[in-house]
């Protein structure tokens, strides 16, 4: 038995956990490529629509669903200044984010003597 070339809605939901509107509602939003279609109008997915999808499903709890989004239409449309800029400013805010804890924590463990 041969590996098809092209996945179905079906089978790329299966393989990312997600269900075939999803699938469908990524696409047209962006986080995955547009799939190509079928002579009878079946979409037709690919290797390159599954790493998309692992992809925004591992991005998306740092990132957030705006921040994905914006990387993952970045990408595709071949703009890689700008999805690397997305991903600096929220690394950005992280190094911020715990420069500001380290000092909270530094300021609140001091003892009253040695104040």
């Amino acid at each position: 038995m041969t590996a098809r070339p092209y996945l179905r809605t079906r089978d790329l939901a299966l393989a990312g956990h997600i269900s075939v509107q999803q699938v469908r509602n990524y696409e047209a939003s962006g986080l995955i490529p547009q799939a190509q279609r079928s002579p009878s109008g079946y979409r037709l997915y690919t290797q390159q629509h599954l790493a998309a999808l692992k992809a925004v499903k591992s991005m998306v709890r740092g990132y957030g669903w705006p921040r994905t989004s914006a990387i993952m239409q970045a990408l595709h449309r071949g703009d890689l200044s700008a999805a690397l800029a997305t991903i600096d400013e929220r690394h950005a805010e992280l190094a911020s984010k715990r420069f500001q804890v380290a000092i909270a924590s530094m300021t609140s463990n001091r003892c009253a003597a040695c104040a």
